[in-house]
Protein backbone atom coordinates (compact mmCIF):
# COMPACT_ATOMS: atom_id res chain seq x y z
CA UNK A 1 0.00 0.00 0.00
CA UNK A 2 1.32 3.66 -1.12
CA UNK A 3 2.56 5.88 1.70
CA UNK A 4 0.98 8.95 -0.35
CA UNK A 5 -1.23 10.34 -2.98
CA UNK A 6 0.09 13.39 -4.58
CA UNK A 7 -1.99 15.85 -6.68
CA UNK A 8 -0.45 18.46 -8.87
CA UNK A 9 -2.03 21.26 -11.14
CA UNK A 10 0.03 24.30 -12.75
CA UNK A 11 -0.59 27.85 -11.23
CA UNK A 12 -0.14 31.47 -12.57
CA UNK A 13 1.75 32.29 -9.42
CA UNK A 14 5.70 32.76 -8.94
CA UNK A 15 6.00 29.75 -6.39
CA UNK A 16 4.52 26.91 -5.37
CA UNK A 17 1.78 25.74 -2.90
CA UNK A 18 1.79 22.66 -1.13
CA UNK A 19 -1.78 21.36 0.86
CA UNK A 20 -1.36 18.65 3.12
CA UNK A 21 -4.00 16.27 4.18
CA UNK A 22 -3.45 13.95 7.27
CA UNK A 23 -6.51 11.92 8.53
CA UNK A 24 -7.29 10.89 11.81
CA UNK A 25 -6.82 7.47 10.28
CA UNK A 26 -2.99 7.74 10.68
CA UNK A 27 -3.08 8.23 14.14
CA UNK A 28 -3.43 10.28 17.45
CA UNK A 29 -2.18 13.83 17.00
CA UNK A 30 1.59 13.21 17.90
CA UNK A 31 1.63 10.53 15.00
CA UNK A 32 -0.17 13.30 12.77
CA UNK A 33 1.98 16.24 13.24
CA UNK A 34 5.31 13.99 12.90
CA UNK A 35 3.92 12.85 9.58
CA UNK A 36 2.79 16.50 8.32
CA UNK A 37 6.18 17.62 9.60
CA UNK A 38 8.18 14.82 7.91
CA UNK A 39 6.16 15.47 4.58
CA UNK A 40 6.98 19.81 4.41
CA UNK A 41 10.96 18.82 5.13
CA UNK A 42 10.83 16.59 2.98
CA UNK A 43 9.29 18.71 0.13
CA UNK A 44 11.39 22.01 1.05
CA UNK A 45 14.80 20.13 0.57
CA UNK A 46 13.43 18.93 -2.86
CA UNK A 47 13.35 23.00 -3.59
CA UNK A 48 10.01 22.17 -6.15
CA UNK A 49 9.86 24.37 -8.89
CA UNK A 50 7.95 27.15 -9.09
CA UNK A 51 4.41 27.52 -10.48
CA UNK A 52 2.80 24.19 -9.21
CA UNK A 53 -0.11 23.39 -6.84
CA UNK A 54 0.87 20.22 -5.08
CA UNK A 55 -2.25 18.28 -2.79
CA UNK A 56 -0.23 15.32 -0.51
CA UNK A 57 -2.93 12.88 0.84
CA UNK A 58 -1.03 10.76 3.88
CA UNK A 59 -2.19 6.91 3.77
CA UNK A 60 -2.23 4.86 7.18
CA UNK A 61 0.95 3.17 6.41
CA UNK A 62 2.67 6.90 6.46
CA UNK A 63 1.85 6.59 10.22
CA UNK A 64 3.08 3.04 10.59
CA UNK A 65 6.58 4.60 9.65
CA UNK A 66 9.60 3.40 12.44
CA UNK A 67 11.41 6.46 13.56
CA UNK A 68 14.35 5.47 12.34
CA UNK A 69 14.79 5.57 8.66
CA UNK A 70 11.37 7.36 7.88
CA UNK A 71 12.82 10.95 6.37
CA UNK A 72 14.79 8.92 3.95
CA UNK A 73 11.50 7.09 3.20
CA UNK A 74 9.24 9.95 2.95
CA UNK A 75 11.66 11.68 0.83
CA UNK A 76 12.58 8.77 -1.76
CA UNK A 77 9.03 8.30 -2.02
CA UNK A 78 7.92 11.96 -2.44
CA UNK A 79 10.63 12.54 -4.99
CA UNK A 80 9.69 8.92 -6.86
CA UNK A 81 5.96 10.68 -6.80
CA UNK A 82 7.10 14.25 -8.15
CA UNK A 83 9.12 12.59 -10.94
CA UNK A 84 5.99 10.17 -12.31
CA UNK A 85 4.42 13.70 -12.07
CA UNK A 86 7.49 15.56 -14.14
CA UNK A 87 7.49 18.09 -11.41
CA UNK A 88 10.82 17.36 -9.85
CA UNK A 89 13.82 19.38 -10.80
Amino acid sequence: MPLFVVYAAANDLGFSRLGLSVSKKIGNAVKRNRVRRLICESCRIMEIPQGFDLVVIARVPAGELPREGSFVKVGRTLSQLFGRLGISK
